[in-house]
């Protein structure tokens, strides 16, 4: 029989005392050159276990949601993601008060439809400078002018002609993005309902929408001011002008000011990062190409919506991730039919086992044809721990199928550059689907650093990165057919094979070929050398 963490975790409100005592986060990333965390384990502080999170079900108003919240002990709550299947409320357990038996009652109240613990998780990690000096390997192929044959295969595609296009929008689910760093200001995404109307901004580059490519053209120079004086136009300059910061909420979703995104964590409309977990994810999807500067993300071209719901430290709880990914859901269905096209969300996270809610808030998205790419996890050199076929790694083991028909969650695990899975690197040939680059990442980290990182975490955003990239070439492909041709074009790895679902390594030339009607060349699989793994402690 085959165990997924659910087991592992309560399976009934009887087991929530013991699954308070057990559940331990998972951070899943690694900085570059420390020893191996198998040895020296180090995981993020869990917050304290006194949250619930209570699905009511659809119709129940705020009056119901109360009395039932006293009727069960409860204390206060606030509202995380409300729609037609009901509001989802994150629910704080009074102090001296037993947290099965609040959740037990509440459980057994009529109006909802199931109540469940608010779990940790932390980060999933272990002419551009770096990329012509030969630092990127992730973004090299076998026929880059710097080759790695078990790259990514980015530097292909890009030479073919695919550079991405600003009407992508990815979500970055982690600890927020500098949308200030000189590589991805002007990929920042810009809330298209938060756009002051008495500004008079003006679309200079005819794609019918306003980024911070327009706000950075001269037509424009009287709408905007250089707050922080860094020589161009960022988030920082709108979120310090009180012209664009203007207290309203103009797109009446009930967060004001969110121009850039938002932060779950601290509820307010700033979503910077200071830690550089999600500024790295973000250089790897879309930092600027061909600037002369630093590095290349596998799009040049891409709007990075910043959702952070984690600390700088990298620890949080899977209510902020809920909220993250419901906004994207929530600015896609506004937006989607619009000039831009929502096509998935970064989850380099995890920790805790199966939730309920994190389960609904995916499947919405995936109603809305929206992708949910998750590290497959950094277990450490457990070979049980490690296999997500028998202990459940979330959120990269949940699955939308039987809800809407196709699997909306692609699982990433990490490869070195020599073409071996990392020691540290979670696998499973029924639940992990492909492998990417992910051992000495050269990417952007903040106030205008780079930086190498290791982990699952920096496997997932090439594939994320790639998605981004074959949506902007091809707009009319389906997050069905997206994930298909991702997982067809695989290239056949020895270390994968058994290990993943493909059995093979992202390859974003072959799928850009494919995707875009074009003869995919053939790329030849070279045997791993022996070479070991550099690894290092849990970041």
């Amino acid at each position: 029989m085959r165990l997924t963490r659910a087991d592992f975790a309560f399976d009934s409100v009887r087991h929530v005392s013991r699954e308070l005592d057990s559940m331990t986060v998972m951070p899943l990333g690694i900085p570059d050159g420390v020893p191996d965390p198998s040895t020296a384990p180090a995981t993020a502080a869990a917050p304290p276990r006194t949250e619930l999170l209570v699905q009511f079900r659809p119709g129940t108003g705020a009056e119901a949601h109360a009395a039932a919240l006293q009727a069960a002990g409860a204390g206060s709550a606030h509202i995380v993601r409300s729609d037609e299947n009901g509001s989802l409320l994150v629910v704080d357990v009074p102090t001296g008060q037993s947290v099965s038996a609040v959740m037990k009652a509440l459980a057994n109240n009529p109006n909802v439809s199931f109540a469940e613990v608010n779990q940790a998780v932390a980060v999933q990690t272990v002419n551009d400078v770096q990329y012509t000096t030969g630092k990127m390997w992730g973004m090299y192929g076998d026929q880059t002018a710097t080759k790695n044959a078990f790259g990514s295969q980015a530097g292909e595609a890009w030479d073919a002609g695919h550079t991405g296009s600003m009407k992508t929008v990815i979500g970055v689910i982690d600890t927020g993005i500098d949308y200030t760093h000189p590589d991805l200001y002007l990929n920042i995404w810009l809330n298209p309902g938060e756009i002051p109307a008495n500004l008079g901004v003006v679309d200079t580059d005819g794609d019918s929408m306003i980024t911070f490519r327009d706000l950075n053209h001269a037509s424009n120079a009287k709408a905007v001011t250089d707050v922080n004086a860094n020589g161009y136009i960022d988030g920082g300059d709108l979120l310090n002008d009180v012209r664009w910061e203007n207290g309203v909420d103009n797109d009446s979703n009930g967060r004001i000011d969110d121009l850039v995104g938002w932060n779950f964590f601290a509820n307010t409309n700033d979503p910077r990062d200071g830690g550089g977990h999600g500024t790295h994810v973000a250089g790897t999807i879309g930092a600027l190409g061909n600037n002369g500067i630093g590095v290349a993300g596998v799009n040049h071209n891409i709007q990075l919506m910043a959702l952070k719901f984690l600390p700088d430290a990298g620890s949080g709880s899977i209510a902020g991730a809920i909220a993250a990914q419901d906004y994207y859901n929530k600015m896609a269905a506004l937006y989607d039919s619009g000039p831009a096209n929502y096509v998935a969300t970064n989850n380099s996270w995890g920790g805790g086992g199966f939730s309920q809610a994190v389960q609904d808030v995916i499947v919405q998205g995936a109603k809305q044809d929206i992708l949910f790419i998750a590290a497959a996890g950094n277990g450490g050199s457990d070979r049980i721990a490690d296999d997500n076929d028998v202990v459940g790694n979330f959120p990269s083991n949940y699955s939308t199928t039987a809800a809407v028909g196709w699997d909306a969650v692609v699982a990433v695990t990490a490869i070195g550059g020599s073409g071996t899975r990392a020691s540290w690197a979670n696998f499973g040939d029924q639940t992990v689907d492909l492998g990417a680059p992910g051992v000495t990442i050269m990417s952007t980290l903040p106030n205008g650093a780079y930086g190498n990182y290791s982990g699952t975490s920096m496997a997932t955003p090439h594939v994320a990165g790639a998605v981004g990239l074959l949506a902007s070439a091809n707009a009319a492909l389906s997050g069905a057919q997206i994930r298909q041709l991702l997982l067809s074009t695989v290239t056949a790895t020895p270390s994968m094979q058994g290990t993943t679902v493909t059995g093979g390594r992202l390859n974003v030339s072959d799928l850009l070929a494919a995707g875009t009607g074009s003869a995919p060349t053939p790329t030849p699989t070279p045997t791993p050398t022996p070479t070991p793994t550099p690894v290092s402690y849990t970041h």
